[in-house]
């Protein structure tokens, strides 16, 4: 054989192909056959891989994942009954860190035209690490609205309406260091949470003070702010004015004939920093509480009627009336987060 291959080159290379081809043939029957590798599958098993790494928290680090709005979205779907509906999802970066996050609200429209709650269901919070109900189902009173979101520099939050019989009381969340969490100060201290523009927004707090005997349920609207410095709302506290600073406005003097007229008699007069003077007059002889709002804009002060400022069209009195929520304001409806006025405006003197 040694011979055979000195004498014929040809035949010497075939033989050694042949038997490196064996070689291969005995390794691929003990080992078996390389599987090709399959581009689906291979996708498939990197997405996989890729959700996972997405849905765990990474609190070794102290941060997380931004998960995409979609994969919240069936987070969400896998946790919430299955006749129940998502009726709300709104997603974004609720603390300014940089990862979106979701509240959502899931459940069922009622349909209700006879006063009734419009909502029945549930707040979930959503992000990469799962979902959370916030709050409950609640079969009785349920929501008049649901997760509408205000943006105040970096910070947003979600406001729903919860419903009673009586009126509603706004729940307020947010995300604070890449968690949920209620924003107590002003969540459920009050109702009909409106935005007014700028950081400025409105909450109705209600009370039983229309009579000298504490009943006659009233609502009256007291004024926040956002303040990006301390991350929270502040509420726009009254100061009290004297009679005669009052008077040195434009327009006062038609503001108190009016409250004269009505056979009343005015009993505190506050003033805020967003301009806003709020009147408190009182029947005698009706034994009933009223109050007046105005805003002050440079020496003048108009009054205001819910919130519009409707100006003085019809007579004084008509003004008046519109402007009478009822009952006595307070300096602060939520005193610990009250800021008042370190320096009253120059008109007062």
């Amino acid at each position: 054989m040694k011979t055979l291959f000195k004498k014929h080159p040809v035949l010497s290379a075939l033989g050694v192909i042949a038997i490196l081809a064996i070689a291969v043939l005995v390794v691929i029957k003990l080992t078996g056959p390389a599987t090709p590798a399959d581009p689906e599958t291979e996708d498939q098993t990197t997405e996989g891989t890729a959700a996972q790494e997405e849905t765990k928290r990474t609190s070794q680090a102290g941060t997380k994942q931004s998960a995409d709005e979609p994969m919240l979205r069936r987070l969400l779907q896998s946790r919430i009954d299955e006749e129940d509906e998502i009726l709300s999802f709104d997603y974004l970066d609720y603390d300014g860190n940089g990862t979106n996050e979701a509240f959502a609200f899931a459940g069922k429209a009622t349909g209700d035209e006879d006063g009734g709650p419009a909502y029945l269901g549930e707040l979930w919070f959503v992000d990469a690490g799962g979902a959370e109900m916030m709050v409950s189902r609640d079969e009785t009173n349920g929501f008049w609205s649901i997760n509408k979101t205000y943006t105040f520099g970096t910070h947003a939050i979600v406001v729903l309406s919860k419903f009673f019989q009586t009126g509603g009381q706004a729940l307020v969340w947010s995300v604070k260091d890449g968690k949920p969490c209620e924003e107590s100060s002003i969540s459920q201290r009050g109702g009909s949470f409106t935005h007014l523009g700028g950081n400025d927004v409105v909450i109705v707090g209600d009370a039983y003070d229309f009579s000298f005997d504490g009943t006659g349920h009233t609502w009256k609207p007291y004024w926040f702010y956002w303040d990006e410095a301390s991350g929270g709302f502040k509420e726009y506290g009254g100061k009290v004015i004297e009679y005669e600073q009052f008077l040195k406005c434009r327009g006062a003097q038609r503001v108190l004939d009016a409250i004269d007229a009505a056979d009343c008699a005015v009993r505190e007069i506050y003033y805020r920093d967003n301009g806003i003077i709020n009147i408190n007059y009182a029947d005698y002889e009706g034994e009933s509480n009223h109050n007046a709002s105005l805003r002050l804009k440079g020496s003048t002060v108009a009054l205001q009627a819910f919130w519009s400022e409707y100006g003085f069209v019809g007579t004084d009195l008509d003004i008046l009336q519109d402007s009478d929520h009822g009952g006595v304001y307070a300096a602060a409806l939520i005193p610990d987060i009250a800021a008042y006025p370190a320096k009253l405006p120059a008109v007062f003197g």
